[in-house]
């Protein structure tokens, strides 16, 4: 679990704070399993829509995949996804790697019946896309650097748990133009989805990512980020407050399949 101070008398204020006591995160696993089609970005369009179809059938191939490897792994599970674009794509616009990453994790949790606690995901060029499932094993800390850190107490589905992230980060230090390296480790109570919380916590990142246009505070450029590491921790001291510790950075080169 984290290893954090305990609340004080004022537990709901939210600060931006150099973190001394990290919290622990999970090793990736590694992403070696060919996927013979390409992996789909999660629909919004209707059902039966052309692109709720191909996901759909993109799912159920990833399932026959995933079920051995998941029967074979004791503990708590972890998932990769190496997603690979056609050279000449531009990696940095739109095709967000949370995207990729959600339906996935969604529907093998669902079909396979155990969470999983570690998620993590890489975009780059390349003609084979690649995933892989194991056991979740603790890492050490995302290395130097500012780890921010947010407590929300409002829903997930509301824009108050978006702007208590926003707040904590305020004064942050937008990254560099170009590929960005995401760690996020939440800390939840077991009554909660942490699958559900990644899309509006990545929405409060403007600060750090750059917000796609002023006028639009809850969209930033989170197509920016080529490599998502997702990590859960479960705490029943949580309640339904959630602990987030956030490490963004400039992404360094990486070679498919490397």
């Amino acid at each position: 679990m984290c290893r954090r101070s305990r609340r004080t008398s004022g537990r709901h204020a939210l600060e931006e704070q150099r973190v001394t006591l990290e919290p622990v995160r999970y090793a990736p696993v590694p992403a070696n399993v060919p996927l013979p089609s390409a992996p789909r970005l999660e629909s919004w369009d209707a059902a039966g829509s052309a692109s709720q179809s191909a996901l759909t059938a993109y799912l159920r191939e990833l399932e026959q995949l995933a079920a051995p490897l998941v029967a074979w792994t004791d503990g708590a599970l972890a998932f990769a996804l190496d997603v690979a674009l056609p050279p000449g794509t531009d990696l940095l616009d739109q095709r967000d790697l949370d995207n990729y990453l959600l339906p996935a994790v969604r529907h093998l949790t669902k079909a396979c019946g155990r969470p999983f606690v570690a998620v993590s995901g890489t975009k780059q060029h390349g003609s084979t896309s690649f995933f892989g499932i194991g056991p979740a094993q603790a890492a050490g800390p995302a290395g130097p650097g500012h780890t921010r850190r947010a407590r929300t107490t409002a829903s997930s589905g509301t824009a108050a748990f978006k702007q208590q992230i926003a707040d904590a980060l305020r004064g942050a230090r937008p990254i560099p133009p170009g590929p960005v390296a995401l760690d996020i480790v939440f800390g939840v109570g077991p009554a909660r989805s942490w699958i559900n919380l990644w899309r509006p916590t990545i929405d409060a990142l403007g600060a750090l990512l750059g917000a796609s246009s002023p006028a639009r505070p809850w969209h930033p450029q989170d197509d920016r980020v080529a490599r998502l590491s997702l990590h859960c921790l479960v705490d029943p001291a949580m309640g339904n407050d959630v602990d987030l510790f956030i490490d963004a950075r400039r992404a360094s080169p990486r070679r498919h399949g490397g």
